[in-house]
Parts: C-alpha cells; structure tokens; sequence
C-alpha cells in the first residue's frame, strides 16, 4: 500500500465494474457493479436476501478484494491504501453482529476500542443508534452487566443486542 487514507473524503466512493465470487466459489455476487457514493450523500441500498448488499459493505470494508474492477476513493485505489488505517475511517453494524456479555458500557465502547472506557464517547453512541430506550431499562444503566449466565447478569432481547450492536458502530 503506497496511497495515505484521506482524511476526508472530496469526491466520494466509485464501484466500478466491480464483480465478485467468495473465496473458493465461481458464482459471481456481484457482477460489473458501478456505484457512486458521493461524499457527504446518505446512500440507502435495498434488495432482496441475497442481492450483494452486505458483500458491498464487506468490500467497501477491504474484507475482501473485487475479483474485477476498482473500488475508488477520492479517485484513487482503495486498493492501495492500508486496511487498518482505512478501517479507523468506518462504522459499521452487520446483520451477525456478536453478543458481547459484558458490562453494557463495555459491549457498546468495544466498537472504538481506544475509548473503551471513554463514558462520554459510549453515551454519545447510545442516542444515534436509537438505543436509549434499552440503557434506560437496564437496572444499572451502563454499568449493568449483560448477559444471565454472570452473577446479577441481565438477559436483553435480541432487538435489545441489536440496538447496543448498532451503538457500537456509532
């Protein structure tokens, strides 16, 4: 990798003529797909069970490398810009997200691990993901231990583990 990661995006993020197969599979999901997302747009993508919305955010993620074609980046080769750094640019909060049986606090934070136990940054991602709903009923609020198989340990709904996985991408 030889392209530093922009520090904020200009132009946006292009697809283009981006097709892909899963390691060790030839079937194409995606298929010479061209997509611009300009920067600073709120971009919703909808389709069927199947369609390639996740593959795109797991490309968009360097997850994995399109088989053909170029995901660009103001311009320029996601492709040759380091993983890691491009990573600490993105939030996410897939459809298998992980139950984290910790501290409630603990399960949100570990989505920007340098600010684990920041109780403002947590606080923060509570109310964009539409969870405060859920940190208001838990007995200790933050401070409550998810999770019934820990001593005073709280079982949450799964709708409930979804809105703390969505906090943890904010």
């Amino acid at each position: 990798t030889d392209l530093p990661v922009p520090a904020r995006l200009s132009e946006g993020i292009r697809f283009d003529n981006v097709s892909f197969a899963y390691p060790g599979t030839e079937r194409l999901v995606l298929e010479n797909v061209s997509l611009n997302l300009p920067a600073g747009a709120v971009v919703a993508i909808v389709g069927e069970n199947g369609a390639g919305k996740t593959t795109l955010v797991k490309l968009l993620s360097r997850f994995y490398e399109p088989n053909h074609g170029a995901i660009l980046v103001d311009g320029r080769p996601l492709s040759r810009m380091p993983a890691d750094s491009w990573r600490q640019r993105l939030a996410g909060a897939f459809q298998d997200f992980f139950r984290f049986e910790l501290v409630a606090r603990h399960s949100i934070g570990v989505g920007d691990v340098p600010r684990l136990d920041d109780v403002d940054a947590v606080t923060t991602a509570v109310d964009p993901a539409g969870s405060a709903d859920v940190v208001d009923k838990l007995p200790s609020g933050l401070a409550t231990q998810l999770g019934p198989a820990w001593p005073e340990g709280v079982e949450v709904s799964f709708g409930q583990w979804q809105k703390i996985a969505l906090s943890r991408g904010f």
